[in-house]
């Protein structure tokens, strides 16, 4: 009996002093897995202490006057460095421990951190590691809250109709000037995405390239794009939405093109997916030396809500990682107001003016531009002193905003989540203005010269106030960059393509409405008819007259098929012979 008794507190003991030794290490939130599960596998994530000082790199690099493209080589090279040299020997600790679910290995170089499910044996061991700085639980990340206006019946399309909260941040101002955000590239990391909505589906990277560039699921569970919620394609809508056969604009950046990331329903295991999604997107396709595939912002309206250290977690790194890139990370600030310090992690990351973006919701159906109840307040909890205590950094529309819904449909939602997607249109259209103009410059134009409401000054409801995209245009131009011109010579653009079903004569007529949105007329161009399925493409030579600005419709002469039914992908090619 006294053998017994003096085993089970040796037992006792060994798991106190492990506790005790590895509370700086192991984060409460696994802990409590641990307890709750002793025998269990448990998800977690491993940070290395070694890591590239991303703000470091961004400082010499703009020191050094580095492109973007330059920007780009030299921080995915320095991160992939260092996780290749520092996770080397965890990784061949970790391989073939039956201690640790091997499938579930996977090393990101984004933030250099390893995750994987394993036993609390190996954990305590990971934990004595001096090359590892901290073990979290991989915990699901959650949807910052929005809310469905039951008194507001979405209206079918509006002919010619501008949503209210984008005359509210004058993005027709730069509409007028011609930049409508063509040729930048949004990307949402949500729920998912309806891609077949019209106010947008024709802006889908995935048509034009490999899937894999446009769209991202943990896993590659899905290489094309849909949405498990709707709340994705709402804020899809109002950064780019315009339904172009009504001209129902919904959208700030009306000529931008997308891609995007499914992280927060379906099958996501958590801050993983997180961690994946934003390391995919600064570099979609695999090599750092082309930009063309990278988005120029991301908006997120996703929380952890029980990250124990949000001030100092793995997103810190990342996000001054993307940063360094030249990419713009917008986020929702929460809808946990009225109350003081109500932001939700990690949105109170504060270590300078703009990186970590947060925008508060107020209503732009209304000219006095009252803040929501709903919308999060600051300040920061993760301390610092003036601005940078000061939480959110500024305000756009986000009550009762109508936008894109699946299925073709449209509602109206309000939440921050409504009103974080304004900004990140608003940086579209200013990186079409200013195309090497880093994100961080572009925020902090939207920062300096956001329209005060409330207190005077920056306040902990408003930020520094609504967003002013003439004035941030302005701003820019004050600090010395130039504006692009935003009209190109030959610019044609496809509207809407169509053919009738047939059933008796295997004739196909395609016709297809196009505008002319460059400064000549057009006299001849090209239609490519790509059939992906029987190998063929087809292509229809037009000749006639489209002005500047002119819409018409092409009808092709018609091609022969076998029976079924056929995807076709067309493009318009060679306006005037360019």
């Amino acid at each position: 009996m006294r053998k017994a008794l003096l085993l089970v507190f040796s037992i006792y003991s060994l798991a106190a002093i492990a506790q005790n030794n590895f509370k700086a290490v192991i984060s409460d939130r696994l802990w409590q897995d641990i307890e709750a599960q002793p025998n269990g596998w448990h998800h977690i994530g491993l940070q290395m202490a070694d890591r590239v000082n991303a703000k470091a790199l961004d400082l010499q690099l703009t020191a050094e006057g580095a492109s973007i493209q330059e920007r780009s080589i030299a921080v995915i090279a320095a991160l992939k460095n260092k996780a290749s040299a520092t996770q080397a020997d965890v990784l061949s600790f970790l391989d073939g421990n039956p201690l640790a679910q091997q499938k579930t290995i996977h090393s990101y170089w984004i933030a250099n951190v390893i995750f994987l499910k394993a036993k609390k044996e190996l954990i305590f061991e990971l934990a004595n590691r001096k090359d590892i700085q901290a073990i979290d639980l991989n915990a699901p990340i959650e949807l910052v809250e929005y809310f469905e206006e039951s008194c507001a019946m979405p209206p079918p399309p509006a002919p010619d109709g501008v949503e209210s909260g984008l005359l509210a941040i004058n993005a027709d101002k730069l509409w007028k000037m011609g930049y409508t955000g063509a040729g930048r590239i949004a990307m949402g990391a949500d729920t998912g995405i309806d891609p077949y909505h019209p106010s947008y589906t024709s802006r889908y990277m995935g048509w034009y390239k490999d899937a894999g560039e446009s769209w991202y699921e943990w896993e590659d569970r899905s290489d094309f794009p849909y949405d498990c919620d709707g709340h994705g394609t709402h804020t899809l809508g109002t950064m780019i939405g315009l339904d172009r056969m009504t001209n129902d604009t919904i959208g700030v950046a009306f000529d931008a093109n997308w891609i995007g990331a499914l992280i927060i329903c379906g099958f996501s295991p958590g801050t993983e997916d997180n961690i994946g999604a934003f390391q995919w997107a600064i570099d979609p396709d695999g090599d750092p030396a082309t930009i063309t595939d990278i988005p120029d912002v991301i908006n997120n309206s996703w929380r952890d809500p029980s990250l124990q250290d949000e001030c100092s977690s793995p997103y810190v790194d990342i996000l001054q990682a993307a940063e360094a890139v030249g990419i713009s990370i917008i986020f929702s600030a929460g809808n946990s107001g009225p109350g003081d310090s109500t932001l939700t992690p990690p949105h109170n990351i504060n270590y300078d003016l703009v990186n970590l973006f947060s925008v508060g919701a107020l209503n732009g159906n209304s000219p006095a531009l009252p803040i929501a109840s709903f919308s999060s307040r600051g300040p920061s909890r993760c301390g610092g002193t003036g601005s940078l205590e000061i939480k959110p950094e500024v305000s756009a529309p986000g009550q009762n905003v109508r936008s894109a819904y699946p299925d073709g449909e449209y509602n109206y939602l309000s939440g921050t989540s409504m009103a974080s997607p304004h900004v990140a249109g608003a940086i579209l259209l200013l990186r079409q203005a200013f195309p090497d103009v880093l994100g961080r410059d572009i925020k902090m134009a939207l920062y300096m010269s956001a329209r005060d409401l409330g207190e005077p000054g920056e306040d902990n409801t408003y930020g520094m106030g609504i967003i002013d995209l003439l004035a941030a245009f302005n701003w820019l131009v004050d600090q010395g960059y130039t504006p692009a011109d935003p009209l190109a010579q030959n610019d044609v653009m496809l509207i809407k393509a169509q053919t009738r079903e047939f059933y008796c004569e295997n004739t196909s007529y395609p016709s297809f409405y196009v505008e002319n949105k460059g400064t000549d007329t057009v006299t001849s161009l090209q239609v490519v008819m790509e059939l992906p399925g029987l190998g063929r493409t087809e292509t229809y030579d037009w000749t006639g007259v489209l002005l500047p600005g002119e819409r018409g419709m092409i009808q092709t002469d018609g091609f022969t098929l076998p029976n079924g039914s056929w995807e076709m992908i067309a493009t318009l090619e060679n306006p005037n012979g360019g």
